[in-house]
């Protein structure tokens, strides 16, 4: 009796110092999700409520009256939020807290796995509920990885077909990060950021964003001998690509999806030419590691340019070395994208490691067409160290076959005279033979 009366005790204990569980808990009325996160030393709890997406704050644990109360004060001068709620704990997975409107007691519950969520979602009959709902958070408490990646795909066309499209788009960006070939998720990728387009709220949108993930989703159905299946009106407004993307897959013999597309006027004819950057899909050459920024794709990417004959077009150019795998599992992807503007051909690139280096910088190059070729004409690059912000900028002429470096300080600031060096080569380097 005594060794039961002792278990007790340190059940509730246990119970009275970690009265929940860390999770995301979802209410039945209104609009509030809240996820309860333990502190690091596991001495206390903090908490981000869905409708102030703010840094963490703190819950008191309260033992009153043989009841557990949480108390959550929630602090934001930027946003003159400040309040204080009392909750009273259920269980560890559950608790009432007091809706201020109604003055009757609401209960928050746990979403125990990512299946009981999808359900939850598919069976929603308020849609405000899911106005802010936190994606990350979801991500947080359940990790996508291949055995969940289809009921994320699910819970993205939910979230869509309620008009949540921020949230869809949030979740099939990172579905596309690590799982490339996922054809239709391309598609509804595309859709999302339309509707988002639409409403003007997401500036990082625009339509080359959507171009690049209609043509992906184009592009794998081709492949996949599926083209019946393709809406007429992608078809249609797609129609010019169609047999570039037929060509490329006779190309590849691979499945690829389209990363970034350009058009412009690239030897002066008066017709727009096209450049895109594809990159294979094989998805057993992406390595998933324990956090997303230690993870690894080593897919083959391709840059390419096709010339506009009376709206025909004709593979000029082709190179496979500039624009390099995102191998490193410390680094951000180098590949920011490309552009034709003023009958040149430009590539931006950056660097920055998060281990291993504290140098950082950004290169563009440009290209243009000169005798029936392709050709480097210049570069430029800056680089600096995050630690002292000490640098340099490289300007390189590959016509004139002169070189200005100039040293700089405080991340930017020139110092001292620059120096010009004089580059030794015979012969124009091609777009093909470009190099890093």
């Amino acid at each position: 009796m005594k060794i039961l009366q002792l278990l007790l005790l340190l059940v509730i204990s246990l119970f009275a110092k970690y009265p929940l569980n860390e999770g995301l808990y979802i209410n039945e009325l209104d609009d509030v999700v809240i996820e309860i996160r333990n502190s690091v030393d596991k001495s206390y709890f903090t908490f981000i409520r869905s409708e102030y997406p703010k840094p963490d704050n703190k819950i008191e644990v309260l033992n009153k009256d043989e009841k557990v109360y949480l108390i959550f004060n929630y602090n934001d001068d930027e946003k003159n939020v400040n309040f204080t709620k009392t909750a009273v704990v259920e269980n560890i997975d559950s608790f009432f807290m007091k809706d201020e409107v109604n003055q009757n007691d609401v209960k928050y519950s746990r979403i125990t796995s990512l299946e009981a969520f999808e359900v939850l979602l598919k069976d929603v009959k308020s849609i405000e509920k899911y106005n802010n709902f936190p994606i990350n958070s979801l991500q947080s408490q359940f990790r996508m990885n291949i055995k969940n990646i289809k009921i994320y795909s699910n819970i993205a066309h939910y979230f869509y077909e309620i008009n949540e499209y921020q949230q869809a788009m949030e979740i099939l960006v990172d579905i596309l990060e690590y799982f490339t070939n996922r054809t239709k998720d391309h598609y509804k990728l595309a859709k999302s950021m339309e509707k988002l387009l639409d409403k003007k709220d997401i500036y990082y949108i625009n339509e080359t964003s959507i171009d690049k993930h209609y043509l992906s989703y184009i592009a794998q159905m081709l492949y996949d001998k599926r083209d019946s299946e393709i809406p007429k009106e992608l078809m249609y407004r797609y129609s010019k690509y169609i047999d570039i993307l037929i060509e490329l897959n006779n190309l590849q013999k691979e499945k690829y999806q389209v990363l970034d597309i350009t058009q412009g006027d690239l030897n002066k004819d008066g017709l727009d030419d096209i450049s895109l950057v594809i990159e294979t899909v094989e998805p057993n050459k992406i390595e998933i590691g324990n956090y997303y920024f230690d993870s690894s794709n080593i897919n083959e990417r391709v840059w390419l340019v096709f010339l506009n004959s009376n709206d025909k077009y004709e593979l000029v150019a082709k190179n496979s070395s500039l624009i390099y795998s995102n191998e490193s599992t410390n680094c951000d992807d180098s590949f920011d994208n490309i552009e034709i503007k003023k009958g040149s051909l430009f590539l931006y690139t950056h660097y920055w490691c998060s281990s291993g280096g504290w140098g950082q910088g950004n290169k563009r190059y440009q290209f243009i067409y000169r005798n029936n070729k392709l050709i480097l004409a210049g570069t430029e690059e800056f680089h600096d160290s995050r630690a002292d912000g000490t640098g340099e900028m490289i300007s390189t002429n590959y016509l004139t076959k002169k070189q200005i470096i100039q040293q700089t300080i405080h991340h930017g600031d020139p110092e001292g005279k620059p120096k010009i060096v004089t580059l030794e080569f015979k012969t124009p380097i091609e777009f093909n033979d470009a190099k890093e």
